[in-house]
């Protein structure tokens, strides 16, 4: 079977991230690795991206990650994918109610990580998207080809995040499978068991931003996949396998 990561994070657009495009092919490619999707921080999260740019150059500077990893990837043969991990803030959730610059306006701590929808898509839309509430964010993307999973739905171990939100009627799948330390254990089992009661695609990823997994959560498919759309189909025809695999690479550093 072929292996993929369907969560990691670059330095270049996620400002919590700490692999450069050449580390994280590197670190991939040289465990046996088929392909990963890059998914940096949205500009709602905790993206590096300076969000005063005009939003076609905002779009460009974001999309240069997963290109540059792209690059480097098609040197050795390891496939990249465009995805975006999209974070509910408060602002989101109260559908307007706190304005975007109101400092209340902090990150709630609920992600998704959304397939399908590539830079022209981006392009095609203005900044108004980010305003949205975060179901019609959803449905907006769903209606136009995305693919949406919610990633980490149990995970309560940070500061920023005081509650737990789940969205059954505007996700595709569920992340049942991730290998952050503080997700791994009760989170997963209880994401494996919302999958379930709804009858959602599970999927796996590593939330990997630098050295910092000691096992990689990974999803394998039957078929290698040429496109992101073929990784999409392979989730629903439900011949992937998910599974944890120990990365050689580790560091130590559990954040």
């Amino acid at each position: 079977m072929y292996s993929y990561e369907m969560h990691c994070h670059t330095c270049i657009s996620s400002r919590c991230g700490r692999f450069t495009p050449e580390e994280i092919v590197k670190v991939y490619y040289t465990q046996g690795y088929t392909g990963l999707v890059v998914t940096d921080h949205f500009f709602n999260g905790n993206c590096a991206v300076d969000d005063t740019l005009p939003w076609p150059e905002r779009v460009e500077a974001y999309c240069r990650a997963y290109e540059l990893v792209k690059q480097e990837g098609d040197k050795v043969g390891l496939d990249v994918f465009f995805g975006f991990e999209y974070s509910a803030t408060n602002a989101t959730f109260c559908g307007g109610k706190i304005p975007p610059a109101d400092p209340r306006n902090t990150i709630a701590g609920t992600d998704f990580i959304v397939l399908g929808l590539g830079k022209d898509w981006l392009l095609s839309k203005t900044e108004d998207i980010l305003n949205l509430p975060v179901n019609e964010f959803m449905k907006m993307a769903r209606n136009e080809g995305g693919f949406v999973i919610q990633a980490h739905p149990y995970r309560l171990a940070r500061s920023y995040m005081d509650h737990i939100s789940l969205f059954p009627e505007f996700t595709d799948a569920v992340e049942v499978l991730n290998s952050t330390p503080n997700t791994m254990g009760r989170p997963n089992k209880l994401a494996k068991a919302y999958a379930k009661q709804y009858n959602f695609y599970g999927t796996a990823g590593s939330d990997a931003h630098g050295n910092d997994r000691e096992y990689f959560a990974v999803l394998k498919t039957k078929d290698r996949a040429k496109t992101i759309q073929d990784l999409i189909r392979s989730i629903k025809d439900g011949t992937i396998k998910l599974s944890l695999k120990k990365n050689k690479y580790f560091e130590g550093r559990n954040k």
